[in-house]
């Protein structure tokens, strides 16, 4: 995050994810992880690098698979001010076909 108006307000942050493709029909539901890193410009009080953790699912809504629902719910593991966190994302790989394409 990098907030243009007041840059030490900002964040870096690195995430590393894994996903376990089971089968070869792209039309199910596979688990994942990710693992983020997220160190604040200007940190108050608690750990400088905050680390949480993000099990998740990624859901095939196309036949091709280009398009998927990503589910999870983010964990924090180190000193953060938040419990937990939910996250849902739309994922389209556009360079396998058009948004509305294998339905």
């Amino acid at each position: 995050m990098l907030p243009l108006d007041d840059l030490d307000l900002g964040e870096v942050e690195v995430a590393a994810a894994l996903h376990h493709r089971w089968t070869p029909w792209p039309r199910r539901v596979f688990p994942g992880v990710e693992l983020v890193a997220r160190t604040p410009f200007l940190s108050g009080e608690g750990d400088r690098m905050q680390w949480s953790v993000l099990p998740q699912v990624r859901i095939g809504l196309t036949r091709g698979g280009h398009v998927a629902l990503n589910i999870g719910i983010e964990a924090p593991l180190s000193d953060q001010d938040w419990d937990w966190r939910g996250h849902m994302v739309l994922l389209w790989d556009f360079a396998d076909g058009s948004l509305f394409k294998g339905w």
